[in-house]
């Protein structure tokens, strides 16, 4: 008899189902701990966590913590109008007129709207690394509709190279081939073991999201069971004054008592119990103070965030909210922002351009992007760039010109004309705090004149720039 044969039967226990892949194999019968058919060697019993099937995690869709970052993500995302425009660098500048593919983005189809369809892409490329778009064109190759196409219905075939031929699309069984050309694939990432598509940010984390919904399941149940952990009632064997013993509890009866006191408990919660009969009662597994299920729980909840991205502070989680304060709360989103849906709108506007966009006449130069100019918590980074703007203006490093190009705004001829005034003047003033010889422009050292002359038409005089005043002379006249 092998080592752990020998070991089963002193243990009392049997073998269950001999299957066999090989000497001292285990195959782990075991799924969130429970004891299913049986097991395969005495080391399932000592580990049956050991392997544990990605399939169980489902793609994150009953966890909790997975469904609030993509409700954050695509709540967010409503925030920022879409836009197509011209790109100079990483700064993005919409076109005066409205680009037909901004109304075609905003109302994609007869069924649904823009947000429901950003919505239902992303959420498929978070779970499982790969969105769909159909786009439908008419007769010149124009874009008139658009449709998203669930992740688990389409997949990419290659060629003999390898590369991408066409998508295979199964919705109900029935084949159908589609062209490469009318499929917007939005990837996250590639996958090395299929180029053709993405990974999914939670691929990894699939432990985490079974150890979250494990520790779910056991707190819904203990709570549902008036706060009783698994237990095993037992009898106890009486002796009787004959010598004999007392017949133990038929299968029927401890069924029967099983059932009536699980309903007791939870249907009426914290109430006393009496049980007919003298029985032992074993507990199962630790008690829940001993688990430290807050702790347990706080790895799930900075793990699947940080794969996309996010600070757990402003999904409102609790391993974040411990640490809450009002600024590190603005960071937080800030910080999400930037890490976590700023690249998801990249990736998703970059496959419009390449797909949607570029099928438009003369739009070789034209990008889609979205304007996150009016997000509260990006409005900080703007202000920063405005302030070292303004700074390397005043130490004299660039011109306001520069500085207008490096904050993207532009001016009007007279606003240009006094922010030139205004910088001289506090370059003056900037200059006079400092050990640096004050070199004084030739604008700022003429005579003062008349109170009712402005600054701005002093300075347009001597520097030969006509005023408003003289514009509206000159027009008159030429009327």
């Amino acid at each position: 008899m092998a080592f752990w044969d020998k070991a089963l039967h002193k243990l009392g226990l049997k073998r269950a189902n001999e299957l066999s892949i090989g000497d001292d194999t285990p195959l782990p019968r075991y799924a969130y701990g429970q004891f299913i058919t049986g097991f395969q060697s005495f080391s399932d019993l000592l580990s049956p966590y050991r392997t544990l099937d990605p399939a169980q995690a489902n793609e994150g869709r009953d966890n909790a913590i997975v469904s609030i970052c993509i409700n954050f993500i695509a709540t967010s995302w409503q925030q920022a109008p879409v836009s197509v425009g011209t790109r100079d660098g990483v700064n993005y500048k919409g076109l005066e007129k409205q680009h037909p593919l901004e109304n075609l983005i905003e109302f994609p189809n007869d069924h649904y709207g823009g947000t429901q369809l950003v919505w239902a892409v992303m959420t498929d490329v978070i779970r499982k690394g790969n969105g769909y778009i159909y786009v439908t064109r008419d007769r010149e190759n124009t874009p008139i509709r658009l449709l998203w196409i669930p992740a688990r219905w389409i997949r990419p075939i290659p060629n003999d190279a390898g590369y991408l031929d066409y998508y295979e699309y199964s919705p109900f069984g029935d084949m159908m081939k589609l062209k490469k050309e009318d499929v917007v694939h939005v990837k996250y990432g590639i996958d090395e073991r299929l180029p053709l598509q993405g990974v999914s940010p939670l691929a990894a984390l699939y432990r985490e999201i079974i150890t979250d919904n494990s520790y779910s399941d056991f707190s819904a149940g203990l709570a549902s069971s008036g706060g009783v952990p698994p237990v095993v009632f037992t009898p106890k064997v009486l002796k009787l004054e004959g010598g004999e013993q007392a017949a133990p509890m038929t299968p029927e009866q401890a069924d029967n008592m099983t059932r009536r006191l699980q309903e007791k408990m939870s249907r009426e919660p914290g109430k006393p119990r009496f049980i007919p009969g003298a029985l032992d009662m074993h507990q199962l597994g630790f008690k829940p103070d001993e688990m430290a299920l807050n702790d347990v729980r706080s790895m799930p909840e900075t793990r699947i965030p940080a794969s996309l991205g996010l600070d757990p502070l402003a999904l409102g989680l609790w391993t974040g909210v411990q640490r809450a304060t009002f600024n590190n709360k603005q960071e937080s989103i800030k910080q999400s922002w930037r890490s976590g849906i700023l690249p998801f709108m990249k990736m998703f506007a970059y496959e419009l351009t390449r797909k949607v966009l570029r099928t438009y006449p003369d739009s070789e130069d034209l990008w889609v992007f979205y304007d996150t100019s009016g997000i509260l918590e990006l409005k900080s980074d703007v202000l920063d760039s405005r302030r070292e703007a303004r700074a390397d203006v005043l130490a004299g490093i660039i011109t306001v010109d520069e500085a207008r190009e490096e904050v993207g705004r532009e001016l009007s001829f007279h606003e240009a004309m006094e922010a030139d005034l205004e910088s001289v003047e506090a370059r003056n003033e900037y200059l006079s705090q400092t050990e640096a010889p004050v070199i004084t422009p030739s604008l700022a050292s003429t005579k003062p004149r008349g109170e009712d002359i402005s600054r701005r038409e002093q300075a347009s005089e001597e520097m030969h720039i006509p005023s408003p005043s003289d514009l509206e002379k000159v027009g008159g006249s030429s009327r």
